[in-house]
């Protein structure tokens, strides 16, 4: 049976930290479940309450209040959810950054949307390290040199992966039943290149989507995706503005060109006007591609 696109459930997705920590209320068809916290322990002294039809955390609780929800949290039922969907934020902002700005958005909310339909959106946070450029401390995927011809880090991207996207997407299976297919990763700038190295990493995702970011010439996500002609491609979303004067626009159609030449499916969207930053339009735009992602995957099914 296809899931409905509209409507299915509704409950609040926390942002995430690197540890994979959030809680959830959820109610739903078919689900019997009065509140969930996957992992208390992973938050000491910190508990959901419910205020205003909504969940927060609270850090004033007891231990004995925290040893019930744990409690509470290996006895309540498990549930499924339709899909997933996790936001990686770029080089100079965090996970809770990245959230806001999705929320500073009057006419369309892409987190809610996705709540709403049954998948859970994820905001992760890549580890903290050293810029190499600037010599401060950010929350950064890896450090990647600045230019279409650099060479990447290969050990960089294949750590954050290991440390963090892996087990969110293994989470995302033995918690809440969401096979990988049925599981989409994009980003911004460097989250959005991060996300893009899934081809690579994880080729077996529902879809990857990379705002205002890019490739290299020389790129492994290329090597692997020559060396693996006539397998499947997950779907690609692009977007980028026009005048974007941190990652020139010429990178991002080069990207595009490259992975369209080894059979990837990309959809680019061009934005006039648009330096480096996200706005409403964009996000428009990668909501409808969501949604058709992910139709196409329910009917595949």
């Amino acid at each position: 049976m296809v899931p409905s696109v509209f409507g299915l459930v509704s409950f609040v997705a926390l942002t995430v930290q690197a540890q994979l920590s959030w809680g959830a209320s959820l109610r739903a068809p078919r689900v019997a479940l009065t509140a969930h916290n996957s992992n208390v322990s992973d938050v000491v002294r910190t508990r959901v309450v419910k205020s205003q039809a909504k969940w927060h955390w609270n850090m004033n609780t007891s231990k004995a209040e925290v040893a019930k929800l744990e409690a509470d949290s290996r006895t309540a039922a498990t549930y499924t959810m339709s899909g997933a969907v996790a936001f990686l934020h770029g080089a100079n902002e965090g996970a809770y950054d990245f959230r806001a700005k999705f929320d500073s958005f009057p006419n369309v909310d892409l987190p809610q949307l996705l709540i709403d339909n049954q998948i859970m959106p994820v905001f992760l946070d890549a580890e903290v390290m050293q810029n190499s450029t600037d010599g401060e401390f950010k929350n950064l995927w890896w450090n990647k040199p600045h230019g279409l011809d650099e060479q990447e880090s290969t050990l960089g991207i294949d750590l954050a992966y290991a440390r963090i996207i892996k087990p969110f997407i293994q989470r995302m299976q033995n918690e809440y039943a969401v096979p990988v297919n049925k599981v989409i990763i994009g980003g911004f700038g460097l989250g959005g290149d991060m996300a893009l190295q899934m081809l690579r990493l994880q080729p077996d995702l529902g879809g990857v989507f990379c705002l205002s970011g890019y490739l290299p010439t020389t790129s492994g996500v290329y090597s692997q995706l020559g060396a693996s002609a006539g397998a499947r491609r997950a779907p690609v979303f692009m977007a980028h503005g026009e005048p974007d004067m941190e990652i020139p626009i010429a990178w991002a159609r080069n990207t595009e060109t490259k992975l369209q030449d080894h059979s990837v499916q990309v959809e680019f969207t061009e934005r006039p006007m648009l330096g480096h930053w996200l706005d409403e339009i964009e996000v428009m735009k990668l909501t409808d591609w969501i949604i058709a992602t992910y139709q196409n995957i329910y009917e595949a099914a």
